[in-house]
């Protein structure tokens, strides 16, 4: 009785002691309030939006430069960051000079203003022409539309095949001519200089489109500019047989003039054949584009790219072609590396061209 009495007080003695209160336990902290939100860094907004981008082309509406930039400027617009607008402008004068004059000098280095102009006035400041107001290796330069051939166009009533029918011919072949400077002005001059074809200049026209009118007048016979303008915009004399090409002159020959003959085929001298490889040299980027010197390097860089894609764009193609205009892109930077490589002409070269051309 005594043991059951000493086990029955030792387990009350531990129930009491597992039942006595332990220490309190240790406050729990509130919820931290919630961190407020960070708020985004805001996108710049890319320059060229809202902006409106001003494409001025150095001849007059209707001819080979005017169908390119118009067409280029319709849909280059979804390739710059932005979408700017873009209107086209025509400013002939003086072979294009008069564009490029402006675009150097005038417009503003802001990225808004891109000149199209004859590649072939490179030859004006390599010749030390007046009425040259810019070089030509600061301009931004922007990237070509195509890689040309230089042609002459003539009526079929003159009754020329071949531009050698022309050489010690009685009575002179009548071609237009834009200024005096320029394809249709340098070209027939090289012709008359290698070949001695008997070639009558008549100057004054604001551009090919002006001079294809004045020969579907009849005020002259013919006219020297390029075969991928020709074949885009007059097509239709070649289909008629209004008028055909009677000479070119390239690196090779145009795949559709397979039967007509290079000039420097009918040259005679080694010399002859050089002075017209130079006259057409520049065709190697015809139909540049540039803006201003001093346009910001991040715009002249968007710009670049933006015609690069256009020139690739598959909308853009479908339209060239339907429009028969020639693409074989030349980007900036290549477009730079030739400008470059022609004004450091021979000056032997130079001379014999100052010498025919002026």
């Amino acid at each position: 009785m005594k043991r059951s009495l000493s086990l029955l007080s030792l387990l009350a003695a531990g129930l009491a002691v597992g039942c006595a209160p332990g220490p309190a336990p240790a406050p729990v902290p509130p919820p931290a309030a919630p961190a407020a939100p960070v708020a985004p860094t805001p996108t710049p907004e890319p320059f060229y939006a809202g902006k409106t981008i001003r494409w001025i082309v150095g001849f007059a509406p209707g001819g080979g430069f005017d169908a390119y930039t118009r067409l280029i400027a319709k849909h280059i617009g979804r390739h710059i960051p932005g979408n700017p607008t873009t209107i086209v402008e025509n400013m002939p004068g003086a072979a294009s000079l008069v564009a490029a004059n402006h675009i150097y000098k005038v417009a503003k280095p802001d990225g808004l203003a891109v000149g199209s102009f004859s590649e072939s006035i490179i030859m004006d400041q390599l010749l030390g022409r007046e009425g040259v107001e810019f070089d030509f290796r600061k301009f931004s330069l922007l990237g070509a539309a195509d890689q040309a051939t230089l042609a002459c166009v003539v009526r079929t009533d003159r009754g020329i095949k071949s531009i050698a029918e022309a050489v010690g011919a009685a009575r002179p072949l009548i071609l237009g001519t834009v200024g005096t400077s320029g394809f249709t002005n340098d070209h027939p001059k090289a012709l008359q200089a290698t070949l001695g074809a008997n070639l009558q200049l008549v100057t004054g026209y604001g551009g090919t489109a002006q001079i294809a009118l004045a020969m579907e007048k009849g005020e002259v016979e013919g006219g020297c500019w390029t075969w991928e303008s020709i074949k885009s915009t007059r097509r239709d004399w070649l289909e008629r047989d209004f008028a055909r090409i009677v000479v070119q002159q390239a690196p090779r020959k145009a795949k559709e003039l397979a039967e007509v003959p290079l000039a420097e085929e009918l040259a005679k001298s080694e010399g002859d054949r050089q002075l017209l490889r130079a006259v057409a040299a520049p065709a190697a980027f015809s139909k540049p584009y540039a803006m201003p010197p001093g346009v910001p390097a991040e715009r002249v860089k968007v710009m670049q790219t933006a015609l690069a894609a256009t020139l690739k764009d598959v909308e853009f193609l479908a339209e060239a072609e339907k429009a028969k205009l020639e693409v074989n892109p030349v980007s900036g930077e290549d477009l730079k590396k030739i400008v470059d490589e022609l004004l450091l002409m021979p000056p032997d070269v130079v001379k014999r061209l100052a010498d025919v051309l002026q």
